[in-house]
């Protein structure tokens, strides 16, 4: 028995010390960096786009994507950073979950937002392809940001009034035995949790997913029924009206193409946590054994990599982004003086 116990303990110990580890190198130091990335990669994407202009409806809606992105980024930063009070306490006034909390549920927030506008702009982008006349006459630039802002408007009464349950309250701590901010746990806030959970983390992600699959894969086949129609028209330069994009248009597709790709498996873990946390909640909230703080880690990792990673994908695939970025930021209009 004597043997068995310290058995125990040591591989209670050793866990414990993977976890730090797991925390300090995953956490800390790897997912920051992403983060920092993100921030950076989103500002060139926000000033490219701007400076491209934002009449246009892809620039747009890539402008706003954008900077869901990086503000998804900057709380993912937040988030990272608050687990160096977690890591290594310092005598104040604060619970080391507190931010880790506040900081995670506004970055779902911002990330919810960015799935959204993935959602609408593969939508848009699939139906360019599979209408390419009558959509594009028929729905403008004024619809588009007409569109985006509903979107704006749906998740911020959603989610304001839900950031509005946290309670914030100093308590005596027992095992620090001084008073300091703690997060409360109301049962307000564990209504809107499963609100906030069956909305956005389930039927919206689930959503996404499907339909952005769908719509990438009628991408796919409209790009390649686009050349077929174009190889068998003889006079490249005719405006017959078919099924054929222009080379502005496919970039466009693919562009948008890839942006699916790299949100579909990013974003598909989230909904294994979300179902999993549902029907077997006592193993993903297990809190001591670190299962609740890894996958919500892992995931927080892969959100925060597809809003940060962006910036390569129009940079190969969008042309006019990479002419704009690369004029943008030479050394010349850097020190302000033009190549004549």
């Amino acid at each position: 028995m004597e043997v068995f116990n310290k058995t125990e303990r040591f591989n209670e110990d050793s866990f414990k010390e993977l976890l730090y580890l797991y925390n300090v190198w995953f956490v800390v130091v790897i997912t920051s960096s992403l983060a920092s990335f993100g921030i950076l990669n989103n500002v060139i994407n926000m000033a490219v786009f701007f400076r491209q202009g934002l009449t246009e409806r892809v620039n747009f809606t890539l402008f706003c994507l954008a900077l869901s992105d990086l503000l998804t980024s900057l709380c993912a930063l937040g988030y990272t950073t608050s687990y160096i009070e977690k890591l290594w306490p310092r005598d104040d006034r604060l619970e080391d979950n507190t931010l880790i909390v506040i900081f995670s549920w506004v970055r779902c927030f911002f990330a919810d937002t960015s799935s959204t506008l993935t959602l609408f702009i593969s939508i848009e982008r699939c139906l360019c392809v599979t209408l390419p006349f009558t959509f594009s006459t028929s729905f403008d630039s004024k619809k588009t940001k007409l569109v985006v802002f509903f979107i704006a408007c749906f998740m911020t009464v959603n989610y304001v009034p839900f950031l509005g349950t946290m309670k914030l309250e100093y308590e005596l701590l027992p095992e620090t035995n001084r008073t300091e901010l703690t997060f409360i746990i109301t049962d307000l806030f564990l209504f809107m949790c499963v609100y906030n959970n069956f909305v956005f983390g389930l039927s919206l992600a689930i959503i996404c997913q499907v339909v952005i699959f769908v719509c990438a894969v009628l991408m796919y086949y409209g790009l390649r029924k686009s050349s077929k129609f174009r190889e068998s028209v003889k006079d490249v330069k005719s405006d017959k009206k078919g099924n054929g994009l222009s080379n502005k248009e496919k970039r466009i597709v693919k562009m948008v193409m890839m942006l699916a790709c790299l949100y579909l498996p990013t974003g598909l873990p989230q909904v294994g946590y979300v179902l999993a946390s549902t029907f077997v909640p006592e193993v993903l909230s297990d809190v001591e054994k670190g299962t609740f703080f890894i996958s919500t880690s892992a995931i927080l990792f892969l959100v925060t990599a597809n809003g940060s990673l962006t910036f390569f994908i129009y940079y190969n695939f969008n042309s006019s982004f990479r002419a704009t970025f690369l004029r943008g930021f030479t050394r010349q209009s850097l020190l302000g003086v033009d190549k004549k």
